[in-house]
């Protein structure tokens, strides 16, 4: 639009912005070259955060200004974010250290496999991610509902596993969520049916094919060298021929694909998980090491789908994709 807009100028171009405590000017104004930008009144904001704020970027584009002394006095009267000894690069690091020894036998780094892929891209980022976690959007909210509706569909004998009533147990907490419009909330609420739909259609599935349901949620928790392998199962599975399948449900708008289960980090976390015998309650038949745990495997479900990962058996791995 801005392009469209710009294009159609001939002989002179305005360009206006609005600055307050609640807006900025566009970033869009930084492509035209050499603009003159008029500031306009330049209110100072009538917030004490704003007006520190408003100080700091003065003083950080011209270190001579007032906006110096300014700052000093609301540092006596100690107003958050005026000292500049509590400003981000602003001390010296407070040690070099590294954070965790790793040629101290003991010392044990807790890792999430969730988080594992994160890890693998970028350790900054994820010791930042865990350190400081930004707050779960609100389609992390929702599919930490719909992980609970599916755990207490699966252990209630006898319930109801139809997509309405995955929905009835998805309204007892959709209260918790804010949306910013009535519209967004139309658009999650669709996309939430059916997502339920999707989860409804595995469950009904799982019944009607006689399998067995070992856990919910469960918990497990093990060593690899410094690493603490810690985290959560949605379900632990066994079908009628004593396969032992792990299910990961995910809600998102994207899940693996069939070239991407190979190398997948978390569910290949689970399947050592099982592997190592960090999983309570199996059965003897599917116990690592029980002649049919070479059939053990994992599954995907995400949304109206499901890709399953047989776990690496005689050095061998096979997947195949279906509809849960």
């Amino acid at each position: 639009m801005f392009a469209l807009a710009v294009s159609r100028a001939r002989a002179a171009l305005v360009l206006t912005s609005v600055a307050n405590v609640d807006e900025q000017p566009s970033s869009l104004l930084r492509l035209i070259p050499d603009a003159p930008l008029d500031p306009g009144t330049g209110r100072m904001p009538l917030t004490l955060r704003g007006m520190v704020g408003a100080l700091r970027r003065e003083l950080a584009g011209n270190p001579g200004s007032p906006a110096s002394a300014a700052l000093a006095r609301l540092r006596e009267e100690r107003v958050p974010g005026a000292d500049p000894a509590t400003w981000y690069g602003v001390l010296a690091p407070s040690t070099d250290l590294p954070l965790a020894d790793l040629e101290d036998p003991e010392t044990r780094v807790t890792v999430s496999p969730s988080r594992l892929a994160t890890v693998e891209k970028s350790p900054l980022g994820w010791f930042v991610d865990v350190m400081a976690a930004s707050p779960s959007g609100i389609a992390a909210s929702i599919g930490t509902v719909l992980h609970a509706a599916m755990e207490k569909l699966s252990l209630t004998p006898g319930a109801d596993l139809s997509a309405q009533a995955v929905m009835a147990a998805v309204d007892e907490r959709w209260n918790e969520f804010s949306f910013e419009s009535p519209w967004v909330e139309e658009y999650e609420r669709r996309r939430t049916t059916r997502l339920a739909e999707g989860l409804a259609d595995y469950l009904s599935a799982f019944d009607r094919d006689g399998h067995r349901l070992l856990g919910a949620e469960s918990g497990f928790e093990f060593d690899v060298g410094p690493a603490r392998v810690r985290g959560t199962i949605d379900r632990v599975e066994l079908t009628r021929d004593g396969a032992l399948v792990i299910v990961d449900l995910k809600t998102g708008r994207r899940w693996p694909t069939k070239d991407e289960l190979p190398e997948h980090a978390q569910l290949g976390l689970y399947q050592l998980a099982a592997a190592s015998g960090a999983l309570e309650g199996l059965p003897e038949q599917a116990a690592p090491g029980a002649p049919s745990s070479s059939s053990s495997r994992t599954a995907w479900a995400g949304g109206c789908s499901a890709r399953p990962r047989r776990r690496p058996s005689a050095r061998r791995r096979s997947s195949r994709s279906g509809r849960a």
